[in-house]
């Protein structure tokens, strides 16, 4: 998959070098994200064996001028993969399940201002979590298994 070829939010984590993780996920110590939703997939998933990355980075939705579009019948949110607007996962606030969707559908949108986020949910729907409230059952329940 090439990442900058879809839409939403998008990231990448570093993980120590002793890590253990299967190729090709791992490119020089950076695995790189399609979406939000398969940062964190991934992160559970690498968890479980054990490896836990020193940061993930995912795209900050307070840092650019982001559109909502409609493709079809469905919204899209734009994607932004410049490095200076990605921020650590745990100082963002998310929405999750918004009318929003990204790379692999539902999508979890990051906003380092909380107020963004609330604003963003107001108009698009959808609930707000920090990085800490977001587990595998609410991945999954958006549909990424």
């Amino acid at each position: 998959m090439v990442i900058v070829n879809h839409p939403g939010p998008a990231g990448h984590a570093f993980y120590p070098d002793d890590s253990e993780l299967p190729e090709p996920d791992i490119q020089d110590g950076v695995v790189p994200y399609c979406a939000s939703t398969c940062a964190y997939n991934y992160y559970f998933e690498y968890e479980e064996r054990g490896d836990e990355p020193r940061v993930i980075y995912l795209t900050d939705y307070s840092k650019v001028d982001w559109e909502v579009y409609e493709d079809g019948n469905e919204y899209y949110i734009t994607a932004h993969f410049e490095e200076d607007v990605h921020t650590d996962a745990r100082d963002l606030t998310f929405v999750v399940d918004s009318e929003a969707l990204g790379a692999m559908g539902q999508s979890v949108i990051g906003f380092s201002d909380t107020g963004d986020a609330e604003s963003f949910a107001e108009e698009y729907g959808g609930d707000l979590y920090d990085h800490d409230s977001i587990d595998r059952e609410l991945i999954e329940s958006l549909g990424f298994v």
